[in-house]
């Protein structure tokens, strides 16, 4: 359908240029610089539009391949930055490896510490004596610290005692 379109638009128009050219036959005078020339209207008129057209053409020409140099430009920049970042992702997924790696060592560490630990205490009290485990054979020194022990505020003395002192 566009095809067709424009097929009959161009023979719209070319109907409608051949009208102009045979109203327009009479000569016109031409001064170019030094020179006079008679020559019919439609082909000043003719000259005219190929000489407009060949500047528009040249204009077009210089402006693409101003364009299409700047697109191989960015094309580049944009090729060298793709390279960049594929580089950048691949050092961070390096990192990201190196620290799991990290966190894996200290994980098994943290374990063999905890189990070295709970072995060194299970051993202390294998090495204890018998009598630090009974409370009754525990000297004030083997009680746990956690406990308080009161003392009354005022310790009476029997009078006996008491009557040694007076003196």
């Amino acid at each position: 359908m566009k095809q067709q379109f424009k097929v009959i638009l161009g023979v719209i128009f070319l109907i409608l240029f051949v009208i102009v050219a045979l109203q327009n036959v009479n000569p016109v005078s031409v001064d170019l610089f030094v020179a006079k020339y008679q020559v019919p209207l439609i082909l000043l008129i003719l000259l005219s539009a190929l000489l407009g057209m060949i500047v528009g053409l040249l204009v077009t020409i210089s402006s693409n391949s101003r364009q299409r140099k700047e697109v191989k430009r960015l094309n580049n920049e944009i090729k060298s930055l793709k390279d960049q970042h594929t580089q950048d992702i691949i050092k961070k997924d390096d990192q990201i490896s190196d620290l799991k790696a990290k966190v894996s060592d200290l994980k098994d560490k943290n374990k063999n510490t905890q189990v070295y630990q709970e072995d060194s205490f299970v051993k202390q009290e294998m090495d204890m004596p018998e009598s630090h485990l009974d409370p009754a054979s525990m000297t004030p020194k083997d009680l746990p610290v956690s406990e308080e022990v009161s003392l009354p505020a005022q310790v009476e003395l029997p009078e006996e005692v008491d009557a040694d002192f007076t003196e």
